[in-house]
């Protein structure tokens, strides 16, 4: 005689019988794929974090709730009516059916039930902010903040960077957080990379991220704080703001960044953390755009900048930033190339020392207007001026890359090459990404004759911007004394190919004849002598001279500059670094290097 089913055998022959199985199987799926839409969608478009914790929370609720009601009631043709009990021996009948036809509907249940309770445990871990630590405690309180991505079709592209670039000003003066430098952070706007790879590339534990959105006189700003280390959120949050609130949310992002690393504020902690320098709406946004158009660098580009840093000044005169933005679209008119407005240099330089000064006038403190005044005086050939200004400025700001770089600059401009060293390299650790701030350090490396490094150092930049102008060019400059013409061909090639064209300094033809074949010497020295005497930059004839081994003809180029008033004020740091170790100690190059620090 044989034993009837099992207690447990009914009751699967229960929840097969009223379908609560089939229930479980759709509704866990359904309830899966909302969730999953609902964590990438809800963010993107803007909605406030609580209504995924919503979602999850509902669907949470929810499968009890069916699966109850699938126990109860069943649908017939007549209508939804309670579950009638099971017949007699209808039970038994399902225990008896084969295993491949008993088994497969619970399987698939329990995988639907699992899949949704480790999404809703996911979610709801995920969104507890903040959810998880920085595990290496010397990044645990450093921070990148990366461009806010225009979600307005492009027209406000000026708003998400400016936002980025206030937040970073602002956090930078914390003491006790480390921020990532403005070109660090901004190198990868607009690559949509894995905030991993920007923690290894930047070496910080946490990211900034976010978009803006306006609409008329409201705007919607998302932010949020993701760990580095394994792409967890730390803090989020959506804004939906009239415009004119831009300003408090600034604040209430930098407050929470400094919490959610655990930073503390010490004597900022009565006040706000992001000093906007004015309230009115529309000098904040003129100066955005100024800022915006300033850092693209071209002609055209700063005119534009200068023009939105006077309209931000006539909204509100006492705005010490855009008196230092207009400053500093000023000094860049000083280059040949970038002086597209023909007011003669001498005039722009006065144009640019007066806002500067305006700016300190108003604001003491800022390390911006300080290293901006800096800048011009340098050019000017103030020098001592020039550097009190560059130390009031990292006075004011030690983790400002730009005072570091240029004073670096500043440095080696009056003979102090290993103290110029030291800024640049602090500089380039402030900003690791920033192209310019490495180039002048392989510049400087092989001025002082750490030709090895100096190579190492040129061949990484190459490996990281090919094609690059700079990069290419000063290469180019670092090859040519060593008599490497092979590597000068190449990079020769490497500008055509990529259309850099050294304006005013190397033609096309010029170029082809650099990259043309190595075999025959005679040639090649006859162009590269044919190529010195035609050049206008002094920095390029000297280097090819010092290639051939013409020291004579190196130190007359050199000699040629220094009655070029333009070239003396704007190029005495490359044409130092370019005349190398041994040629800067002959007489008449240190009577030339007087002459063009008088």
């Amino acid at each position: 005689m044989t034993d009837g089913p099992k207690r447990y055998q009914l009751l699967f022959a229960e929840l097969k019988r009223r379908h609560v199985f089939k229930v479980a199987v759709v509704y866990g799926a359904v309830a899966f794929g909302l969730l999953e839409a609902a964590d990438i969608v809800f963010p993107r478009i803007g909605l406030p974090e609580w209504t995924v914790t919503l979602v999850v929370a509902l669907a949470a609720i929810g499968l009890p709730i069916a699966i109850v009601l699938a126990w109860a009631f069943e649908t017939t043709p007549a209508g939804v009516k309670r579950t009638d009990p099971a017949a007699s021996g209808e039970l038994e009948a399902i225990v008896a059916l084969p295993a491949g036809r008993r088994w497969p509907i619970g399987i698939f249940a329990a995988v639907a039930v699992l899949l949704l309770s480790t999404s809703v445990w996911w979610a709801l871990r995920d969104g507890g902010a903040p959810a998880a630590e920085i595990a290496d405690p010397m990044l645990a309180q450093s921070v990148a903040v990366l461009p806010f991505v225009d979600l307005s079709g492009g027209e406000n592209e000026y708003l998400g960077d400016g936002m980025a670039e206030t937040l970073i000003n602002a956090l930078t003066r914390i003491q006790g957080l480390q921020v990532s430098a403005r070109t660090s952070a901004f190198a990868f706007k607009g690559k949509n990379e894995d905030v991993r790879v920007i923690g290894e590339q930047l070496g910080v534990g946490a990211v900034l991220e976010g978009s803006v959105q306006r609409a008329g006189e409201r705007i919607r700003i998302t932010a949020q704080l993701i760990n580095t280390a394994d792409g967890f959120h730390l803090w989020s949050e959506n804004f939906d703001r009239d415009v004119s609130d831009v300003f408090a949310v600034q604040d209430e992002v930098a407050r929470a960044v400094v919490e959610a690393l655990q930073v503390e504020l010490l004597e900022r902690s009565g006040g706000p953390i992001v000093e906007q320098g004015t309230r009115s709406l529309v000098a904040y946004n003129a100066y955005l755009k100024g800022r915006f158009y300033w850092n693209k660098r071209t002609g055209q580009d700063l005119i534009r900048a200068a023009t939105y840093f006077e309209e931000a000044i006539t909204a509100d005169s006492g705005y010490a930033l855009a008196w230092s933005g207009l400053a500093d679209s000023y000094s860049l008119f000083v280059p040949s190339e970038y002086n597209v407005t023909m007011i003669p240099w001498q005039e722009a330089l006065r144009r640019a020392e007066d806002a500067a000064r305006q700016a300190l006038a108003l604001d003491d403190n800022l390390a911006e207007a300080h290293t901006s005044l800096a800048a011009i005086l340098e050019k000017q050939h103030e020098w001592e001026e020039a550097g009190e200004e560059y130390r009031r400025a990292l006075a004011s700001n030690p983790r400002y890359p730009t005072a570091r770089q240029w004073y670096g600059t500043y440095l080696l401009s009056i003979g102090r090459a290993e103290e110029a060293l030291a800024q640049l390299k602090r500089a380039e650790e402030l900003d690791p990404l920033s192209m310019v701030i490495s180039v002048e350090v392989g510049e400087l490396l092989d001025a002082l004759g750490r030709t090895d490094e100096a190579t190492a150092h040129f061949e990484k930049l190459i490996a990281a911007h090919p094609g690059a102008e700079l990069v290419v060019y000063y290469a180019f400059l670092h090859y040519l004394p060593l008599g490497d013409y092979e590597r000068v061909s190449q990079l020769a090639a490497t500008a055509m190919e990529h259309n850099i064209l050294w304006a005013a300094v190397i033609t096309p033809d010029e170029a082809r004849q650099l990259a043309g074949p190595t075999q025959d010497p005679a040639l090649r020295r006859e162009s590269l002598i044919a190529l010195a005497e035609s050049t206008v930059r002094g920095e390029l004839a000297i280097a090819i001279y010092r290639g051939l081994g013409e020291e004579e003809l190196a130190l007359a180029a050199l000699e040629r500059v220094t009655s070029d008033s333009l070239a003396v004020a704007q190029y005495l740091p490359s044409i130092f670094m370019t005349l190398g170790p041994e040629l800067a100690q002959h007489p008449r190059a240190q009577a030339a290097l007087v002459r063009l620090r008088s």
